[in-house]
């Protein structure tokens, strides 16, 4: 602490305001009475109150009218410092709209920022914000592909688990292929098979190829050949070339079906072509 810092301190003291006058006074008086004898020190201090008793008294009731005014200015006024600080607190506490929430949250999205993205429309939409509803669930699952990308699997089940309990189609395929491979989870052919089948009933050719291929090897499933074929020819007819290569075999070797190898070539055509146009 400085110098200046002390002094200002110690006149906050009305007290110690007129000691420090009183030592000023000493020390003027003394300095002049260095080598004297004690009559002569006595008779000169005398001599000083007596010629300047009114000044000195001036100073001492300025000094204490002083002291008193800066006790009373530091004690009831709170420093700048403190009222910053202060007012910044309180705008803090000024919670922002749902508007201004989804407002930040879309900036976010725009910036590719997904976390803070849900963070802003996960507040926005508790706030009765419902236009936050969809950009929230494509943040999320933005989220869980990038981890995919990654190859972090639990990071990205983390974030499709939460978006396919809503119906989020493509966040369902994920996590029943993610249970059927075994990526970020352990294995789990009955989990594989309840998020299959939510898509597969929802028209998509590929979770209805993997919903087939687990009644075809039991998977999860009681085997069963007959919803084998029937997932396949779903899939197959949408132009998915694994499901026309997989109802071919079945029409070829007679599984779920009657043999006919007429059904077979015509399947296995189709696959061929397919892979041919891609």
């Amino acid at each position: 602490m400085s110098i200046i810092e002390d002094l200002r301190i110690m006149l906050e003291s009305p007290i110690a305001t007129i000691t420090f006058i009183g030592v000023i006074i000493g020390i003027i008086v003394g300095l002049p009475m260095f080598g004297k004898s004690i009559r002569e020190i006595i008779n000169a201090i005398k001599s000083f109150f007596s010629r300047y008793k009114w000044i000195i008294l001036i100073f001492l009731v300025s000094g204490a009218i002083l002291s008193v005014a800066m006790w009373a200015f530091t004690t009831r006024i709170p420093p700048i410092e403190k009222q910053v600080v202060q007012s910044q607190s309180e705008e803090e506490q000024i919670e922002p709209s749902a508007e201004e929430m989804i407002s930040k949250g879309l900036q976010y999205f725009s910036e590719e920022n997904y976390n803070e993205a849900i963070n802003w429309l996960t507040q926005a939409l508790e706030q009765g914000c419902d236009r936050a509803q969809s950009y929230l669930e494509t943040s999320k699952l933005n989220l869980g592909l990038s981890y995919n990308s990654m190859q972090d699997y639990e990071q990205a089940i983390y974030w499709f688990r939460q978006i396919a309990e809503q119906d989020n189609t493509l966040a369902q395929h994920f996590l029943g292929f993610f249970y059927f491979l075994g990526r970020g989870v352990s294995q789990d052919f009955e989990q594989a098979v309840y998020w299959f089948r939510q898509v597969a009933e929802q028209g998509d050719a590929s979770a209805q190829y993997f919903l087939g291929l687990s009644y075809l090897e039991g998977l999860g499933v009681e085997q069963n050949y007959e919803y084998a074929i029937k997932w396949f020819r779903k899939a197959a007819e949408q132009g998915f070339t694994d499901a026309q290569n997989a109802l071919a075999n079945s029409y070829f070797f007679g599984l779920g079906v009657e043999p006919n190898l007429e059904y077979a070539e015509f399947w296995f055509g189709q696959a061929t072509e397919e892979r041919i146009s891609e």
